[in-house]
């Protein structure tokens, strides 16, 4: 956990670390563990440390089962004489997208989102609400009537994500875009700030080399 970001979001106030936060957090993700991998709570025990022996705070914690329910694998690996031995144990690793998920789980327990969240749904609703069928200038016609004659010729593949529609997601967003430029500036401008500020959020929390830049695209 970066030390900037902690004093930041209040969890780290004149060098004290709110460890019972950090805790809470860290009980959660292991909350959300335990239900993705598919494990029995009362089969699991593990144990967690808050380290301060680096830059940057960070917890280790230990899981281990009562009785093992995890698929047995057979690898290889050197002993203590550098020979090569073969070894089956029960698999530790976890599905990536239940790292994904726990990380999720432990920030937005840390962080109070819900607030910033809400805006950015209303925003949204207000500009979902306000789009129609805009013909008022000359240039956002042609581009309507582009898109009309280029649309699938099955209904059913008029969605904005659907595989069909791939050719036409550029003029569809210079379309919705001009018309979101023209006819609802103040809700726009606004909206694309507030996204921006959640993706610079997701960016220190995650990292540069994360794909926190996704999110202002979902």
């Amino acid at each position: 956990m970066d030390t900037r970001w902690l004093e930041q979001n209040d969890l780290l106030v004149y060098r004290k670390l709110n460890e019972e936060k950090i805790k809470d957090a860290v009980r959660n993700s292991m909350h959300t563990f335990i239900k993705e991998e598919n494990l029995d709570k009362n089969n699991i025990i593990w144990a967690g440390e808050i380290h301060y022996n680096t830059d940057n705070y960070h917890v280790h914690v230990a899981i281990s089962e009562k009785e093992n329910s995890r698929e047995m694998i057979t690898y290889k690996r050197k002993d203590e004489n550098n020979n090569f031995i073969e070894v089956t144990e029960p698999k530790g690793k976890r599905k990536n997208k239940t790292n994904s998920k726990m990380k999720s789980s432990f920030i937005h327990h840390l962080v109070e989102r819900n607030k910033s969240l809400e805006q950015l749904n209303q925003l949204r609703n207000t500009l979902n609400i306000s789009i129609h069928i805009d013909e008022s200038t000359l240039e956002q016609r042609k581009r309507l009537n582009k898109i009309i004659s280029l649309l699938p010729e099955k209904e059913n593949e008029w969605s904005y994500n659907h595989h069909s529609m791939k050719h036409l997601k550029k003029d569809i967003d210079e379309y919705t875009e001009t018309f979101l430029k023209q006819h609802c500036s103040k809700e726009f401008d606004e909206y694309r700030r507030v996204l921006l500020r959640e993706e610079q959020f997701y960016k220190e929390v995650y990292g540069s080399k994360s794909d926190y830049q996704s999110y202002s695209k979902k």
